[in-house]
């Protein structure tokens, strides 16, 4: 997903001042790409803490991975709500990078941090961003999840990303990120 911080030709960033979209063309889908770069950094330049964000990225890429995604769930819904039109716009991000693989399906030859790692992805986009378009892909990452982590583990996993809907800052989504890190540090001590 696009996040906050990162910066790369491909990626739209912000650090809460200025904002940089990737170079498009002049094509109406490239100007809805745009819009929707431009709607999902705002949205971080009007609800994310970047001083909470950095203090809890530094702790490691899983947590900052796990945080960016319910950070972008959270100002992306919050920003639904205030303008339901940009809906269209952040979907059309989405429906980008599915098109040309940034998002793409579990594979259960992937590492486990990675299969869970898609999972919350396509799991809190698909649930509390309601993005019917990633129903297949969602539903896929869920089996391949239950392939590749225990039953009691995915239960958790699953409790835990309730709240997901429910974040209301930045500090909230940091400390969901670190509860499942926890989570998933408590599944490593467990006997197999």
């Amino acid at each position: 997903g696009v996040c906050a911080g990162r910066s790369s030709a491909r990626a739209a960033s912000t650090d809460g001042t200025t904002i940089r979209i990737p170079e498009i063309d002049d094509s109406p889908v490239a100007k809805t790409l745009a819009w929707g770069y431009l709607t999902h950094e705002a949205a971080h330049v009007r609800h994310t803490d970047f001083d909470a964000f950095d203090a809890t990225g530094r702790q490691g890429p899983l947590v900052k991975y796990l945080l960016n995604v319910f950070e972008d769930v959270r100002i992306e819904a919050a920003t639904i709500r205030t303008y339901p039109g940009t809906a269209t716009t952040l979907w059309a991000v989405e429906a980008f990078l599915i098109r040309e693989g940034h998002t793409r399906p579990a594979l259960e030859t992937d590492r486990p941090v990675q299969v869970m790692a898609g999972f919350v992805y396509t799991h809190c986009r698909r649930r509390v961003l309601h993005w019917d378009g990633l129903d297949a892909m969602a539903r896929h990452n869920e089996q391949v999840l239950r392939k590749t982590f225990p039953p009691t583990f995915v239960h958790r996993l699953l409790g835990l990303l309730t709240e997901v809907s429910g974040l209301d800052s930045t500090r909230a989504a940091a400390d969901l990120a670190q509860r499942i890190v926890a989570l998933i540090g408590d599944a490593a001590q467990e006997p197999p």
